[in-house]
């Protein structure tokens, strides 16, 4: 069996495609050179990161750990810059605005909060969902939120005030992941029903199903 202490939970590309951050078990996130794998840095933390993601200027990362906390960080100094302090359980995955002014964190406490990236304060708390929220992530253009949950469902929601906006049915089991089109009129989902789905943002109406063929959870997940 492998080693279950040191998976890698999640991976991302910096914006300029020099640098990776993965996020482990083993209670690091760890920064690496894309170009020859020579490992650059560690990001050290209490409990097992969940996910880690590069602000859109590179500058600093964000990290979603088992302590309930999300953090940021200075990728020049690897010092902790804000700790976003507000879920009661753990946070299961972190990523900044398109715009770098916010942060998105999705928590096992079912609810999403959205943070000021600069400070640190909550600007709107996503609830009503009272299962475990896998991802949360930011529409391109900054205005929207899709939340993937454990109940089978993905919502939209508004960005600014926390308000839902649609719910996306039809998924058999826990939906992991969700994510926008580049141009933010589609929504795909992963599932553990073995499918992923295509849907349309705007009418949450399913218009693609990927099946897949040989049984189990195929996807990762955080897809991207």
């Amino acid at each position: 069996m492998p080693d279950q202490v040191n998976e890698v939970w999640d991976a991302a590309f910096s914006p300029d495609g020099t640098r990776i951050v993965t996020a482990c078990l083993d209670h690091n996130a760890r920064v690496w050179d894309a170009s020859d794998g020579h490992l650059v840095g560690i990001l050290p933390q209490h409990l097992i990161v969940w996910s880690a993601a590069f602000s859109p200027d590179g500058t600093r990362i964000v990290t979603a750990s088992e302590d309930r906390l999300a953090r940021v960080w200075d990728l020049a100094t690897r010092r902790v810059v804000l700790n976003l302090i507000g879920h009661t359980a753990r946070v299961n995955y972190a990523e900044f605005s398109r715009d770098g002014t916010r942060i998105v964190t999705a928590s096992s406490d079912g609810n999403a909060l959205v943070w000021d990236a600069g400070d640190g304060h909550q600007i709107a708390k996503l609830q009503g969902n009272e299962r475990i929220l896998w991802s949360a992530r930011f529409s391109p253009d900054g205005k929207s939120i899709v939340t993937a949950s454990d109940d089978g469902t993905a919502q939209l929601w508004d960005a600014a005030n926390g308000e839902a906006i649609d719910t996306f049915r039809g998924h058999e089991a826990r939906v992991w992941s969700a994510a926008f089109s580049p141009d933010g009129t589609r929504i795909v989902t992963a599932s553990a029903d073995s499918t992923a789905r295509v849907w349309s943002a705007a009418a949450a109406r399913n218009v693609v199903q990927l099946k897949y063929r040989y049984g189990g959870i195929p996807f990762s997940p955080f897809l991207t």
